[in-house]
């Protein structure tokens, strides 16, 4: 498994303290880019071809959604999915690719190109919602 973080001899209170707040840091970092919200929240998605699906994105990370649709996904490479975040005014338009689909009307975007106004604008909504989801929980 390897080393996480280190404690420096001699151990002390105000050291171990440093070194775990650097270390939640991190963990917070890791569960934020890969936690995912489950969330039932409209979406366009824009094909290079022209061709536009209307979906339900159903979770949503910081890399990318799982979609439900219906009709046929176009094999094509995605301009953008467009979407507005629950609260928000503006709406997000990262451009993606089909990372799966289950031949079902499900699929998964892997998110490529984020713009950095969209992306901070993502980080602090997943921010929202795991400090909530971490007060509600017992």
């Amino acid at each position: 498994m390897g080393a996480n973080f280190v404690l420096q001899k001699p151990v002390t209170t105000a050291g171990t303290l440093r070194c775990f707040h650097t270390a939640l840091s991190f963990m917070v970092r890791e569960k934020r880019r890969y936690f995912r919200c489950p969330v039932e929240i409209p979406v366009n998605l824009f094909f290079n071809q022209g061709e536009e699906l209307k979906g339900t994105v159903t979770n949503l990370s910081e890399g990318g959604m799982a979609i439900r649709f219906e009709g046929e996904l176009a094999r094509d490479a995605i301009s953008k999915a467009q979407f507005l975040l629950p609260g928000a005014r503006a709406r997000l338009e990262p451009k993606g690719e089909i990372a799966w689909a289950d031949g079902r009307g499900r699929a998964g975007i892997k998110f490529v190109e984020v713009p950095d106004s969209c992306r901070e604008q993502l980080e602090r909504w997943i921010m929202r919602r795991i400090e909530t989801e971490a007060q509600s929980a017992p």
